[in-house]
């Protein structure tokens, strides 16, 4: 995937602005609050992602606009274009002037994103990690997307029926009719999960591994609450076998017994964490804040690795407002990882990066385009 050509309008303090960008490597400079952000911000909405910076779309529309306009030129063995139009409240899709949707949008365009936000990947809940394993899983998997909807819908029927059992006007039956299909979606959301994990185990670690220079070693083990990850689930059988031992447990007396006096549902996989270590020792609790952000940085180009190889295609890159705190050595090493894709960079300071005929640079001043 490259992008051509992206052109917006009306978004975040940005009134009109349009990148022809290089298929290599692309700087976004400038001051604070100019708008670097909202350029990548713009093209992660593009991927059919939701907004990383805000919950609510009417949050990106320009003050006194009434609606933001996106529109992307791409190539992906053909030419294609994409528009996206939001007024907050309801938006338009095109794919080629097809009208499409977000999912579509998702499993056509396959982006890369890494902010230092992302650092609560290693100091923050375990649901930051659930849900990007999630996000890397859905990414690779258009039907995982499916099953973790699907997941989210019986576990939110399973607590509302707890919760009318404990207020006197609910039923065990209504809520052992979802038994079933909910022990099959964490199943399937185990096994998944697992087997990124243990792919991301590996290229985390090797990245790891070269900037700390083979000093330090980088661990990422899977936690489920419950149905334990194994080859086994791989098959038939034992994919089979698990379910059923779920079932068996979730119709259980100890299970309707634990999950009335707590009011929800007790086990799953909205309950798994995901362990990172560093030397063995949990990252989250004795890791230094130079580990952590490297730690972060390592998941996150083991993601646009295994995004390469398991897609067969490449991922756009975002980097924001990362590469300038990374020193040469370690710049390199991220040079290194992401050579065959799309990257583009944002920062304060221009002078960090070294100017080459494979990067174009574009000085962003008052949501416009000063130079580039």
């Amino acid at each position: 995937m490259t992008v051509k050509k992206l052109t917006i309008k009306n978004f975040r303090n940005i009134k009109s602005m349009t990148l022809c960008p290089h298929d290599k490597y692309n700087l976004i400079y400038g001051k604070n609050a100019q708008g670097k952000t909202s350029v990548l911000e713009a093209l992660w909405m593009l991927s059919g992602c939701k907004s990383f910076r805000a919950s609510k779309e009417v949050s990106a529309v320009n003050h006194g606009a009434e609606m933001f306009e996106l529109e992307m030129e791409c190539f992906d063995e053909r030419d294609y274009t994409v528009s996206f139009k939001s007024d907050g409240v309801c938006r338009d899709i095109f794919i080629n002037k097809v009208k499409s949707d977000k999912q579509t949008l998702f499993d056509s365009f396959k982006c890369i994103l890494f902010t230092p936000a992302d650092v609560e990947l290693i100091r923050g809940s375990p649901e930051k990690r659930r849900d990007f394993i999630d996000l890397c899983n859905s990414q690779l998997f258009s039907g995982y997307s499916k099953t973790v909807r699907e997941l989210r819908k019986l576990l939110k029927q399973r607590n509302t029926a707890i919760r009318q059992i404990n207020f006197g006007n609910g039923s065990s039956e209504v809520l052992a009719s979802f038994n079933a299909g909910y022990a099959y979606a964490c199943v399937q959301t185990v096994l998944r999960r697992g087997d990124y994990i243990q792919s991301l185990d590996k290229l985390a670690g090797r990245v790891y591994n070269e900037i700390s220079g083979g000093s330090e070693r980088l661990r990422i083990e899977y936690v489920p609450s419950r149905t334990a990850y194994s080859p086994e689930l791989k098959t038939a059988a034992g994919n089979t076998a698990a379910c059923e031992e779920l079932y068996a447990y979730l119709c259980s007396p100890a299970a309707r017994r634990d999950e009335l006096n707590a009011g929800y549902t007790v086990v799953g996989p909205h309950k798994d964490d995901i362990r990172i270590t560093v030397d063995g020792f949990s990252s989250r609790e004795f890791a230094s804040q130079g580990q952590q952000k490297s730690a972060a940085l390592s998941l996150k180009l083991a993601q646009a690795y295994i995004c390469r190889k398991m897609n067969n295609a490449r991922p756009v890159v975002l980097l924001d407002d990362v590469m300038g705190e990374l020193d040469s050595f370690r710049r390199n090493v991220v040079y290194n990882i992401v050579r065959d894709m799309q990257v583009f960079i944002t920062s304060c300071n221009r002078d960090a990066f070294k100017h080459s005929e494979l990067m174009k640079e574009f000085e962003i001043g008052a949501g416009d385009i000063l130079s580039g």
